[in-house]
């Protein structure tokens, strides 16, 4: 069994290593408009997929990688249900959006191309049991969660449904497996929402803190009381390479910087665990590096549409990729 999680480590270091690198990454910087970005794309580790798609299907080209990520992963990992930390993330997704999307009366058609592929299911099955109210056929937690999120009228609500029933279930999955990794992982995932929202519910009227927090990681509800309180919590979980942003955000009262330290906290976790032999942690990695690329070529062709200067958008990838 140990020569399996070898073997799952390395083929993930080593396709992680065929993603965007700095070359890559400059010419698409640098690239004059979507044409020429798009033809930079075919040089990099989506050319495979690239010819089935034009410069105005980039979320087309970027779901088909996704695809055949989630189809690596389960041929080369011993087990598989670590991953579904990834793939629900997804699935919740889907059910708030197509929620919301009937609050405002939009058809399947115009919902279809708001879905996220990479859950559990595919957007169109997802999309056909929720409308034939079959939800519980997939999993019984989409069921209650679905329920819920009819209830109220209000998007942000429906958001935190789908965050905590997400949160809720890969605590138990975690909790079902026997990985230091995983179980440290997702409680790190847990504490570091409880601590954002904590933060989010003081600056917000009308938000109850305790409707929000997530049970399953190490910080109880009772040390994030006020704003103070999750500040200490936040320097205690994440050590000293958080006490710049908490001066910054003492300083100027801007949640964006502890937020983006945040997810880079995340990511530099999973690196760091990456090297463990005789665990799922490089294909964890793996996973979100692949996350982590897609989130930085919309942004640059998201940037480069809206017309903005190849200096602002170096700016805006810098932050992404910091």
């Amino acid at each position: 069994m140990k020569s399996e999680y070898i073997y799952a480590g390395t083929r993930a270091t080593v396709l992680a290593h065929n993603l965007l690198n700095d070359t890559q990454l400059e010419r698409l910087l640098g690239a004059s408009d979507l044409v020429e970005g798009y033809g930079v794309l075919h040089d990099t580790y989506l050319a495979p997929y690239a010819p089935a798609h034009t410069k105005d299907d980039l979320e087309g080209l970027l779901d088909d990688y996704y695809r055949e990520v989630k189809k690596t992963v389960a041929l080369i990992s011993p087990v598989s249900e670590p991953f579904l930390i990834f793939w629900l993330k997804n699935d919740f997704y889907n059910i708030a959006t197509i929620t919301k999307a009937k609050k405002i009366n939009l058809t399947g058609d115009e919902i279809m191309p708001l879905l996220r592929v990479g859950g559990t299911v595919s957007p169109v099955d997802l999309y056909r049991a929720y409308e034939g109210r079959k939800l519980n056929l997939i999993d019984g937690v989409f069921k209650k969660a679905a329920e819920e999120m009819v209830e109220t009228d209000e998007a942000n609500e429906i958001d935190m449904i789908a965050d905590r029933y997400y949160f809720e279930k890969i605590a138990e999955i975690a909790n079902n497996l026997k990985s230091d990794f995983i179980k440290d992982f997702v409680k790190i995932k847990i504490d570091l929402f409880n601590i954002r929202n904590g933060l989010r519910a003081k600056a917000t009227e009308g938000t109850s803190f305790e409707k929000i927090f997530i049970k399953g990681g190490e910080v109880y509800s009772s040390s994030l009381l006020s704003k103070d309180d999750s500040l200490r919590a936040l320097r205690r979980r994440g050590g000293r390479d958080f006490s710049p942003v908490i001066e910054d955000f003492e300083k100027n009262g801007q949640l964006a910087v502890i937020e983006k330290k945040i997810d880079e906290y995340l990511h530099k976790f999973l690196k760091a665990n990456a090297r463990e032999p005789f665990s799922l942690a490089a294909v964890f990695a793996y996973v979100d590096a692949v996350e982590l690329n897609a989130e930085t070529i919309r942004a640059i062709f998201s940037a480069k549409l809206a017309g903005m200067e190849e200096k602002e958008i170096r700016t805006l990838i810098r932050k992404i990729n910091s």
